[in-house]
């Protein structure tokens, strides 16, 4: 995952998903050793790796 330089902008959200969206990030992010949060910004950098 790309880390954020400390002078990049960084925007905060609140993100709601559904409870079983949520087990499957949870279990994915223990199993890849990440933290919750690192986990959706790998998936969400990595789809849009892919969209390009």
């Amino acid at each position: 995952m790309t880390k954020h330089k400390s002078e990049e902008a960084v925007k905060c959200y609140l993100l709601k998903i559904p409870v079983s969206v949520h087990k499957k990030l949870v279990d994915i992010s223990v199993k890849e050793r990440r933290s919750l949060g690192e986990q959706i910004i790998y998936i969400l950098e990595k789809s849009l790796g892919k969209a390009a």
